[in-house]
């Protein structure tokens, strides 16, 4: 068994050594926690109607770094940084979709322990977290879209023609028949 956990280990040693070398993860990561930070500043926003000031501001700031620091890992831990982001499918928004519940779970029980909501507003976590979900999905399937509508070099508007185009008879509405036409 303690083979097993330290062959993990260092599995996971060396994934995470191989996404530090990758200025693209940087920048992912980065762009991840700006999101993060704004879908908190919108759901306090959303929910107080104002702008943050006095009480709501300092709330905000220190709930903000465990936000970051429990998030992320969370993310991390259900593969949100692993594979390709330019092929994102339906099973990394599942995945965006879990660790957004997990990590809010982590962060609601923190801060039950912590202070038991005392002058916090319970909305604002499940605000908090259909923002994080729509902001880090819709992130990833923007990625994903433009890597499908462009080669990454050109731009989104596409001023050449069009390719020639064959016409084809497909005959089946199976599955087979599905996968041609796509």
């Amino acid at each position: 068994m303690y083979t097993l956990f330290s062959y993990q280990l260092n599995n996971q040693l060396s994934i995470l050594r191989g996404l530090f070398k990758n200025p693209k993860f940087w920048i992912i990561l980065g762009l991840d926690i700006v999101l993060i930070i704004l879908a908190h500043f919108l759901a306090y926003a959303i929910r107080f109607e104002h702008i943050l000031i006095g009480t709501d501001l300092i709330q905000f700031l220190s709930v903000l770094p465990l936000l970051i620091l429990v998030k992320i890992p969370v993310f991390y831990a259900t593969g949100l940084y692993r594979g390709m982001w330019r092929y994102t499918s339906l099973r990394d928004l599942i995945n965006v979709v879990q660790s957004t519940i997990i990590s809010s779970i982590i962060i609601v029980t923190i801060i039950l322990y912590m202070n038991r909501f005392d002058g916090i507003s319970r909305s604002i976590f499940i605000l908090d977290a259909i923002l994080t979900f729509m902001f880090i999905g819709g992130h990833r399937i923007m990625i994903r879209f433009y890597h499908q509508n462009s080669t990454g070099s050109r731009s989104l508007i596409r001023t050449s023609t069009a390719p020639k185009q064959k016409r084809l008879l497909l005959i089946g509405a199976g599955d087979a028949a599905e996968n041609v036409l796509r």
